[in-house]
């Protein structure tokens, strides 16, 4: 599952993240497994506006802060998937359905700063009852927009190594590796390799693709070795016929244990005989 902390009525918080906002019983639960035991199927992006390292490498006390923000309803958190109206008594996003177990700070901030009511319109004209006297009604300034990510600029990178059971690389065979801000398609080096820097986002996800040569190679290989054990196998039937011996025997007698590798892989023993 993948989420996303807002400031409440900062950057980012517009009308169409309202349905997808989980209640704050729920986001600090979630919020606090994440924390605790680090990317187990979820990750949680932090607010471009908020006062905190966006390298993911959090302190304690900054964790603990970012919890009790939840927990107040100074910062919320959204789902990217499915719209939950989990803030809301109906299936509309507006102050009049709001819950009445909602957090004091979060419902005073979700009337001060409701998307849209700065551009005016029938909410505009709502009065806030729960405003503080000395708060100035003036809307607050919009922070500053984050700078898009550049395309390989950005501070993460990946190595991928794909190879055969003998541990020789896969050369060629193509690759597609996503991020959520990007998408990068190439093949990998002779030794089966590729390496990919300047990765925007931080977890990635690869598709290998197949490719015809290895359907090719792969047969040449299983050619090859039916080839070599027919071939032992016919010496091993004229020897034991000339020596009159069995196989077995004929083998610890008057031959040579040796290993081969084939192209496939390594693994079969085959007897080679010098009859004397």
């Amino acid at each position: 599952m993948s989420y996303q902390l807002y400031v409440t009525g900062g950057y980012g918080f517009t009308e169409a993240i309202l349905p997808t906002l989980l209640h704050p019983s729920n986001a600090v639960d979630i919020a606090r497994d994440y924390f605790t035991r680090g990317y187990q199927g979820q990750h949680i992006d932090l607010p471009p506006d908020a006062d905190v390292s966006h390298t993911g490498n959090l302190t304690d006390t900054q964790k603990q802060t970012l919890l009790e923000d939840l927990q107040e309803g100074r910062l919320v958190l959204s789902s990217r998937y499915e719209p939950g109206f989990d803030l809301f008594t109906e299936t509309q996003a507006n102050p009049d359905t709001l819950r009445s177990d909602l957090p004091p700070t979060l419902r005073q901030r979700l009337q001060q700063h409701w998307p849209g009511r700065s551009r005016g319109g029938a909410t505009a004209a709502r009065s806030d009852s729960l405003a503080p006297a000395n708060e100035s009604s003036a809307p607050s300034p919009e922070p500053p927009a984050p700078a898009a990510p550049v395309p390989g600029a950005g501070p993460y990178r990946v190595t991928l190594a794909y190879r055969w059971l003998d541990g020789t690389g896969v050369a060629g065979l193509p690759f597609t590796l996503a991020t959520d801000d990007e998408e990068i398609t190439g093949t990998l080096d002779p030794n089966g390799e590729a390496h990919i820097e300047g990765l925007n986002g931080r977890f990635a996800f690869v598709r290998l693709s197949s490719d015809a040569s290895d359907d090719e190679v792969g047969q040449q290989r299983r050619a090859i070795q039916h080839a070599l054990t027919e071939v032992l196998k016919h010496e091993q039937r004229e020897a034991d016929a000339g020596a009159g011996i069995p196989t077995d025997a004929l083998a610890s007698a008057y031959g040579r244990q040796h290993r081969c590798c084939l192209p496939g892989g390594c693994g079969r023993r085959y007897w080679a005989l010098a009859v004397r």
